[in-house]
């Protein structure tokens, strides 16, 4: 064997970049298709509906923010950003309209936070990743943000809140700091826990920078943030603003740690268990003033404590866990562009290619995603309000009366948020956000009603049970009135 034999690879480049293009090709596709059929199977989750609501009420001029003794029981206890980058949505002419476009809207949005940062972050000095290696980076994280209480087929407030918290930290790492601070007030104002991102930019610039720095860039936080608590309070108004957004949170009571935290064992392993693994594995690497993988380390470690406070809570999911998706894209990119300045640096951009075909055609095969937009209860809603106007309410569809009636009447996650809270409704409040003639209370099959739920929706005396279409309908009927 020859010398030049002997060091010619396996692989040669021209098929390597065949191989990279057409697995990119493949998992584009996949992607594709895979957020299609979220955004198709993203009106039949009641949920959205529920959060998506708020931001066509104010739309009409009708504020979801509500005082102990006023105002719609409504899900929202976060804060008014998510609320105005959903209000496009009230451009739509009927609640089915405003659900898809909340979708479209909800989707966007990550994936552009996404792409922003594999495009945009530094990487260290002669060590900066090819456009095929950012794309893939981009493209492994959209594929992850995969779990049941939010990725692209649920809206949450946090959603927006990392989003603007990865932009936030993007802006700081390329110098905007102005940018960077702005960010991270709007990440705070989507979901209050995340007021932690400022606070783990402050610890950054005073390990890295100087404790002038530090200080510096927590007025402008502090700033940015004063602006939009007065912008909320103008809109929303005081009371309203603080009950809802920082009184009614505060009440919520902690959950027994033991079982919660057992029963989301595997995801903290992967999205807690594993960081911490890798930065005590890559700690000479990592922390140290100059590395670009300290900021988002910092930022997972800062943002951690919050992150299971509100896991920990009554009502708290693993939606609340921050820091893995604050950490992990710029991580990501950073760890691809040294791995492509090694020793097999050649087989990056194709093996991040690979990973994604894979993980694409695996989320499209075990999905099971509607091909068109599921809206068959928003269909059957528009019937009912047609037979009992004025007289019918959607506990988890709040979206349909307030087209129909014009009001923003109180759903059920809203009345159960009061209860968690241990806050008395009167009933003056309670029918108040009710239609003027309530009769009948139509709750999503196969959910249905618990007894507990019952009681809770004061529901008239003598009522009995019929189902319409997708919908149990609770309360009292005439001999003409469905029954199938």
């Amino acid at each position: 064997m020859t010398e030049s034999s002997a060091a010619r690879p396996l692989v040669s480049d021209p098929t390597l970049r065949f191989l990279t293009r057409g697995a990119v090709a493949v998992g584009s596709l996949c992607t594709a298709v895979w957020l299609w059929g979220c955004w198709c199977g993203f009106p039949a989750i009641p949920w959205n509906d529920i959060r998506v609501a708020p931001a066509v009420a104010l739309h009409r001029g009708i504020s979801a923010f509500s005082t102990a003794s006023a105002g719609p029981l409504s899900t929202w206890t976060y804060g008014p950003v998510p609320i105005l980058l959903l209000w496009p949505a009230g451009f739509a002419s009927g609640a089915a309209g405003a659900v898809q476009v909340a979708g479209i809207i909800h989707i966007i949005t990550t994936i552009a936070a996404f792409a922003l940062v594999a495009f945009g972050w530094p990487t260290a000095a002669g060590r900066d990743g090819t456009m095929g290696v950012r794309f893939g980076a981009a493209l492994l994280c959209v594929l992850l943000v995969r779990n049941p209480t939010s990725g692209f087929l649920v809206f949450c407030a946090d959603a927006p809140g990392i989003a603007f918290g990865l932009g936030s930290l993007l802006a700081l790492a390329r110098g905007d700091r102005w940018t960077a601070a702005v960010c991270a007030a709007a990440a705070a104002g989507c979901k209050q826990t995340m007021v932690d991102v400022g606070l783990a930019e402050f610890v950054w610039l005073w390990v890295a920078g100087s404790p002038r720095d530090a200080i510096h860039h927590l007025a402008r936080c502090a700033a940015a943030g004063l602006v939009l608590a007065a912008a909320s309070v103008a809109l929303f108004g005081g009371a309203a603003f603080w009950y809802t957004a920082v009184v009614l949170p505060g009440r919520f009571p902690s959950a027994p740690w033991l079982p919660r935290l057992l029963d989301h064992g595997p995801y903290l392993l992967a999205h807690v268990g594993l960081p911490v693994l890798i930065m005590s594995m890559m700690r000479r690497r990592i922390f140290r003033r100059d590395s670009p993988y300290l900021l988002p380390a910092l930022a997972f470690l800062v943002t951690l404590p919050l992150g299971f406070a509100g896991l920990l809570k009554v009502g708290g999911n693993v939606n609340s866990l921050h820091s893995f998706w604050l950490w992990f894209p710029p991580t990501l990119v950073v760890f691809a562009a040294d791995a492509r300045s090694g020793r097999f640096g050649r087989l990056v951009a194709p093996g991040l290619a690979l990973l994604t075909a894979a993980v694409s055609s695996c989320w499209l095969v075990t999905s099971r995603l509607p091909a068109r937009p599921n809206l068959r209860a928003y269909d059957d809603a528009a019937r009912l309000t047609q037979l009992f106007p004025q007289r019918i309410w959607f506990p988890l569809h709040p979206l349909i009366t307030l087209y129909s009636d014009g009001r923003l009447y109180h759903d059920l996650d809203g009345m159960t948020v009061r209860r968690i809270a241990g806050v008395p409704v009167s009933d003056e409040q309670f029918f108040s956000g009710m239609p003027a003639h309530r009769e009948v209370c139509a709750m999503l099959l196969p959910v249905g009603w618990a007894v507990t739920d019952i009681r809770l929706a004061r529901l008239p005396a003598g009522s009995t049970t019929r189902v319409f279409g997708v919908f149990q309908l609770d309360g009292v009927f005439k001999d003409t009135e469905p029954n199938r």
